[in-house]
């Protein structure tokens, strides 16, 4: 865990020396309230992933591995996918655009 959270700081810095650095070359407009609409969807599902790890995902099985991790993936993007449903307003409206295509495609056929 100490090499994982040291590899994640690592790459904070770099990404900010990198963004820093395009930044003075070209103007960038990022949505700062999705990308903290994202974040927070993030952390709740990371939080969710972290609390259903199963004791199986410990093991030199392929298949026990998968048996028991696929779940907790589904469940994870399912709570991520909820959440931003909940507070995203963008996403929402996609999700309906969405369901909109699909339902003109099969009433079309």
């Amino acid at each position: 865990t100490a090499l994982a959270f040291s590899n994640l700081l690592w790459n904070l810095v770099f990404t900010f020396y990198y963004f820093v650095k395009v930044k003075s070359l070209v103007k960038l407009s990022l949505p700062k309230n999705s990308f903290i609409k994202y974040t927070i969807s993030s952390l709740i599902m990371s939080v969710v992933l972290v609390l259903m790890y199963p004791k199986s995902a410990v093991s030199e099985k392929l298949f026990l591995v998968l048996y028991g991790v696929l779940p907790v993936i589904v469940i994870g993007a399912a709570v991520y996918f909820l959440v931003l449903l909940l507070i995203d307003k963008n996403t929402r409206a996609l999700v309906r655009r969405v369901i909109l295509l699909l339902t003109s495609l099969t009433n079309s056929k």
